[in-house]
């Protein structure tokens, strides 16, 4: 059976057991997606948003995740929080 040809800007696939998809490649050419690079993968309501990562937005996207996955620990006391927050703030001020 032959299926129509779907458009790059919605798609359904199939998570393989290691939890991975592909991406089509008319989506990777339209996003200019290269082998090696990133995305994001960002909870929504819905589910996960893909999001592309732009060339040195890493470290700032890793400590904004950092930021809040410490604000939101449960396995820290408030005064661990406040030194790890305290010390993420440093590293903020050298991005």
């Amino acid at each position: 059976m032959r299926h129509k040809k779907e458009s790059p800007m919605k798609t359904v696939r199939k998570i393989d057991l290691l939890g991975r998809i592909v991406i089509p490649i008319d989506m990777r050419r339209a996003y200019h997606l290269e082998p090696g690079g990133y995305v994001e993968l960002v909870p929504a309501f819905n589910g996960v948003s893909v999001q592309l990562c732009e060339p040195g937005a890493g470290i700032s996207t890793a400590y904004a995740h950092m930021y809040a996955a410490v604000q939101d620990s449960a396995e820290l006391n408030e005064e661990q929080k406040r030194a790890l927050l305290d010390k993420l703030s440093e590293v903020e001020q050298l991005l």
